[in-house]
């Protein structure tokens, strides 16, 4: 699903979360439990932009670092390299 025009993007929809999920959207809010993030930003942004309503200290750092091989897509076997984003606090003053 896509959420226009937030570009929120909600992921891992079921039948017992989606009228809830796009219930909050519909409201100007993100179901961060179940948010891929929004479409147009990047990885760091995106990790940024749900870190703090999901609880998170806004005085981080995002750092992207390579993820394991694994598959990417039901049809496709082939091992694709991924890409993690962690979280950590900033040091200084």
């Amino acid at each position: 699903m896509l959420a226009l025009p937030s570009g929120h993007t909600p992921g891992r929809l079921s039948t017992d979360n989606a009228v809830d999920a796009c219930a909050q959207v519909e409201a100007g809010g993100v179901p961060v439990d179940l948010s891929r993030g929004r479409a147009g930003r990047s990885g760091v942004e995106q990790v940024l932009e749900l870190h703090v309503p999901a609880g998170g200290s806004p005085d981080v750092e995002v750092v992207e670092v390579p993820g394991p091989e694994r598959r990417q897509s039901c049809g496709d076997l082939k091992l694709k390299r991924t890409t993690r984003f962690e979280i950590r606090p900033t040091i200084g003053p």
